[in-house]
């Protein structure tokens, strides 16, 4: 069984400033995301048997394969399940959000098929980290917006399996599948 998801991959160079943002929250029983782990998760899969993922990369690449290369913006600053009451930080997706839901359920319509749970309601996020405890960061998040959040431009060129080993340190992501989307004429 391998721990695993699906996610488009973040460049380095965009996770890099995204997580410049922790600096705000260190001292809150915070845990940042590494900037070679931010990622945006499409589907988490869970303990998954290998030869099912492997059956369904297969099905993605045949599901997948009428979905373009597409931009998209990432900006703005929340947390889940609020600000008043985070466990979660998170930028969210502005332009290209439409495309990213759209890949969402293809992918959503696979993996049912597999027998895996559905989502109540997806939500394009990025995690850039955790709060140990429940942390009202109103505050913070307004000092922060109020400073201007830069805005992120990615391009989504392909849709990624990761298996997720979990360590003392933190995960370790690794590839298991690349499923590259169509390019445009």
């Amino acid at each position: 069984m391998v721990r695993s998801f699906i996610a488009i991959d973040i460049p380095e160079n965009v996770s890099q400033k995204m997580v410049d943002i922790n600096r705000y929250f260190l001292e809150r029983n915070y845990r940042p995301v590494s900037a070679n782990n931010i990622h945006l998760t499409l589907k988490f899969l869970g303990e998954t048997d290998e030869q099912m993922l492997r059956q369904i990369y297969e099905k993605l690449r045949s599901v997948l394969n009428k979905h373009q290369i597409f931009n998209f913006s990432i900006s703005g600053l929340g947390a889940f399940p609020s600000e008043r009451n985070a466990r979660v930080l998170w930028f969210g997706v502005k332009e290209g959000a439409d495309r990213i839901i759209s890949l969402a359920e293809d992918v959503q319509s696979v993996v049912q098929e597999f027998n895996i749970a559905k989502l109540e309601r997806f939500v394009p996020h990025i995690t850039i980290g955790r709060f140990k405890r429940p942390s009202n960061i109103s505050r913070e998040i307004e000092g922060i917006r109020k400073s201007g959040l830069e805005v992120f431009q990615v391009t989504a060129n392909s849709v990624k399996i990761f298996k997720s080993t979990l360590t003392p340190k933190g995960p370790i992501y690794e590839v298991l599948y690349s499923i590259e989307l169509k390019s445009v004429p």
